[in-house]
């Protein structure tokens, strides 16, 4: 894309004379290596030190010291997007149900989701894909399907690629045929990776039918993608609820295959370093747990650097006022736009 508007946006003269950060609690140093568009990923030991909402009180200070323009450029979506697949096609084979679509458009493919009214089910499926519908792919076997107490299973995960067409087989042989309807994709957004983020159960407490562990982040102020429940329990089923994200978690199995869902999508802002994930049992025992796992959103800051050099990140400050830099409608086209990656150092109180 053409950024010679963006620079020149960027170059609009903030402040008169360098900028008084005395007030500022934290201060990174960026290590900028040439002048043009820069993006840098946040520390979330940086991000932790923010006392104010949205990182209002974070600047960016060049090496003259003056307050530069920048974005955080939070993900648009938080949640992947379902697009529905066409050319839908359900066919009774022998013992087996064949189902066949395409994506509407040929991007990058995450996640198949499928659609029926059936209830009281439960199937092995196996998913292949093509690139030019003639040679086809085996992506996965054994995967278990289900609607069953409570329990649904929809979707099948993949690794991310590019497909024009799907064909997912049903086994028939132990049970009727379940009549399926249609197809979700999931397509893979970039800006919604998610980063691998170390967690710790600190306390486990029992009250009234339900398991609280306190889940230590480490920082505050985490965008969580995921979290994983992880049990060695063979077969269960558990409400679960984490900052207002609420999932069904369950492993069952199915002749010689085991089907689960351990994974909450959480894709909220953990505003403290310490949360509580609720497991709801019931009348059933507390369940074991023996970890979590979790990954989260990176958080990307865009800038023009007008020169190399140390330039330095102030965060930290309540009484901060929401900077208005005239970039930000410009927010979606930086966020796509090709940068150089700036490396930070250690987050350092500021003195």
């Amino acid at each position: 894309m053409n950024i010679r508007p963006l620079i020149l946006a960027f170059c609009l003269p903030l402040l008169a004379g360098a900028a008084d950060h005395a007030a500022w609690t934290h201060r990174q140093t960026v290590r900028v290596t040439q002048p043009g568009l820069t993006r840098i990923e946040l520390d979330p030991a940086l991000l932790d030190a923010s006392r104010a909402a949205s990182f209002h009180d974070l600047r960016l200070v060049s090496p003259d010291g003056v307050e530069t323009p920048r974005i955080i450029a939070l993900p648009r979506v938080v949640r992947p997007e379902r697009v529905e697949a066409v050319g839908f096609k359900a066919m009774l084979a022998q013992a087996a149900t064949v189902l066949e679509f395409q994506p509407r458009e040929r991007d990058t493919i995450k996640e198949i989701v499928l659609r029926t009214s059936a209830v009281d089910f439960i199937k092995a499926a196996k998913v292949e894909a093509s690139s030019d519908g003639g040679t086809w792919q085996t992506l996965g076997s054994g995967e278990v399907l289900c609607r069953q107490n409570g329990t649904e299973r929809l979707r099948l995960p993949l690794a991310p690629g590019l497909w024009t067409h799907f064909r997912v087989t049903l086994d028939d042989m132990r049970s009727a045929p379940v009549a399926f309807t249609g197809a979700e994709i999931v397509r893979e957004i970039p800006e919604l990776r998610s980063i691998p983020h170390d967690v710790a159960i600190r306390s486990r407490m029992e009250e009234n039918g339900r398991t609280k562990l306190t889940l230590d982040l480490g920082t505050a102020n985490v965008l969580l993608a995921t979290v994983r429940v992880l049990t060695p329990e063979p077969v269960f089923q558990r409400e679960a609820e984490l900052l207002s994200a609420r999932a069904t978690l369950f492993r069952l199995k199915h002749e010689d295959f085991t089907g689960e869902e351990i994974e909450i999508p959480v894709h909220r802002a953990a505003p403290a370093r310490e949360i509580v994930l609720t497991l709801h049992n019931g009348d059933s025992p507390p369940l074991r747990v023996e970890g979590i796992e979790a990954a989260r959103h990176a958080v990307p800051l865009v800038f023009q650097a007008g020169a190399a050099g140390d330039w330095h990140l102030y965060i930290g400050n309540a009484q901060a006022a929401e900077p208005r830099y005239d970039i930000g409608a410009l927010g979606d086209k930086l966020r796509d736009a090709s940068a150089t990656t700036a490396a930070a150092g250690k987050v350092e109180a500021n003195p």
